[in-house]
């Protein structure tokens, strides 16, 4: 088991404020050869923040032991049990979120808690077979139930040659990201700039 917390701070410089530079622009206050006053650059390209924030707590316990002799080998018995949680805070800069300055950005806010159960029987009934059978069951509190079978066999009748076989079933559970508050910011945008390009 574990339990684990990542935190990432960022700081953003180099953006730009469009609806500020429009202003500048249009009402003479904004020199593009440079020399403006710090307050506009700083008014026009803010610098800004954000704080993301991803957990994942997590519990196996795993078990195995012979049952009993049964042709070749012993039959023999894997089980174990699972748990995690898992949370994601990641969400967009708000200058970002509120249409100030543009930037190409992802943002992901959302949890989910997985339990499970599993086995697997190994056995060798004769010499040159092995068989394997296994299951898992989980639950996820944001998908519901999925149970999972698999089985496998490898028959070598000589030690130069082998088949081998195997039959699984399988999903996946949509993560936070697709259940939770998610998506993509993406902006573009046209500058128009009367003073070195009057005619666009």
């Amino acid at each position: 088991g574990g339990i684990t917390k990542v935190k990432t701070d960022i700081n953003y410089s180099g953006y730009v404020n469009r609806f500020a530079l429009y202003t500048a622009l249009n009402n003479g206050t904004w020199n593009p050869v440079g020399g403006n006053d710090p307050a506009l650059v700083a008014q026009i390209s803010p610098r800004f923040s954000n704080s993301l924030t991803s957990k994942l707590n997590y519990f196996d316990l795993v078990g195995s032991r012979e049952l009993m002799q049964l042709g070749a080998g012993p039959l023999a018995l894997a089980a174990g049990v699972h748990w995690h949680k898992r949370e994601q805070n990641a969400p967009p800069a708000a200058l970002t979120a509120n249409g100030t300055v543009a930037s190409t950005t992802a943002f992901v806010i959302g949890n989910e808690t997985n339990t499970a159960a599993f086995g697997e029987l190994q056995a060798t009934p004769i010499k040159s077979l092995e068989l394997h059978v296994s299951g898992r069951y989980d639950h996820y509190d944001t998908y519901g139930n999925s149970f999972t079978p698999a089985a496998s066999f490898k028959w070598a009748p000589v030690s130069s040659f082998g088949v081998r076989g195997t039959f699984a079933r399988g999903f996946r559970a949509p993560n936070p990201a697709e259940v939770g508050n998610a998506g993509s910011i993406f902006t573009f945008n046209v500058i128009n700039d009367p003073i070195l390009c009057a005619d666009g």
